[in-house]
């Protein structure tokens, strides 16, 4: 274990947050064009097609998973920043 002052530890957090949501808003998709309900079984239910389905751009989520890894790794530069007990002299 380690004690650091919170204010190193700030923009870390911010930035795992900041790209953490935006992975997970991606992950979590958008709304399909109703007119593609029939292509993917659902007929004319269009309601239950938006309800059981979504829409996922690979190649954002590849982007947003690109820059959280980059967060999270960017912690390791954290080793040695910590506070050193003072001796009493």
């Amino acid at each position: 274990m380690a004690i650091f002052r919170k204010a190193h530890l700030s923009d870390a957090l911010k930035d795992l947050n900041e790209f953490y949501d935006r992975l997970r808003t991606e992950v979590e998709g958008f709304a399909p064009q109703v007119s593609e309900a029939r292509l993917y079984g659902y007929g004319d239910d269009h309601q239950k097609f938006l309800d059981e389905c979504t829409n996922l751009n690979h190649d954002q989520v590849e982007r947003c998973i690109a820059h959280f890894k980059a967060s999270v790794d960017s912690l390791k530069k954290l080793r040695g920043r910590h506070l050193k007990p003072q001796s009493d002299r």
